[in-house]
């Protein structure tokens, strides 16, 4: 996850509750604060930090863009596969459960995301959907014109991240131009 100046801290606790409380909780939880953040971001942080212990929080002076934050914060993740979040995202309780056992299930997936439903001001109140295609001949012809994955679902291989060159600093695409770089490398 990247936090920087503009996220909400109130939707970033929202955001880390839903991690925290996952059926399936994670091991380790990567925050990389890009740039200068505000004391009641940094509060958040910190709270979650004392309290649940695995949080590996990175702290970079300058704001360097989203690419280049997730790239630094991957080469902290110890584990296998690495959940991706916004810090104003809430995922829903059992989304780490279901993705690992499906994981599990296929191991030859290296890169697995889910729909969404957005809101603006009330998680209660959807305002829309954002719904991708499931199945690798669909995302194959989908990614031509759009994004097939929406970015705040995925859980991938880190491994398989990093021989596709992990991400790069493309403002606003560094999401769409690593899954075509993860699709050419199979």
């Amino acid at each position: 996850m990247s936090v920087y100046r503009h996220d909400n801290p109130t939707w970033l606790r929202l955001a880390l509750d839903s991690i925290y409380n996952q059926s399936l909780p994670p091991k380790e939880v990567v925050i990389v604060q890009d740039g200068f953040i505000s004391h009641d971001l940094s509060a958040v942080i910190n709270d979650f930090a004392f309290e649940k212990k695995n949080i590996i929080s990175l702290i970079k002076p300058q704001n360097q863009g989203l690419g280049l934050a997730l790239r630094d914060g991957l080469s902290y993740v110890s584990t296998k596969w690495v959940a991706r979040m916004d810090a104003d995202d809430i995922s829903l309780l059992d989304r780490f459960e279901k993705q690992i056992k499906y994981l599990k299930r296929y191991p030859n997936v290296d890169l697995l995301g889910g729909q969404i439903c957005e809101f603006k001001n009330n998680p209660c109140k959807v305002i829309s959907q954002r719904i991708v295609p499931i199945d690798k001949n669909s995302i194959s012809k989908f990614i031509k014109w759009r994004n097939p994955f929406n970015h705040m679902t995925v859980m991938m291989k880190v491994e398989a991240v990093k021989r596709a060159g992990n991400y790069c600093n493309i403002k606003g695409f560094e999401d769409y131009d690593l899954w075509n770089r993860m699709l050419a490398t199979g």
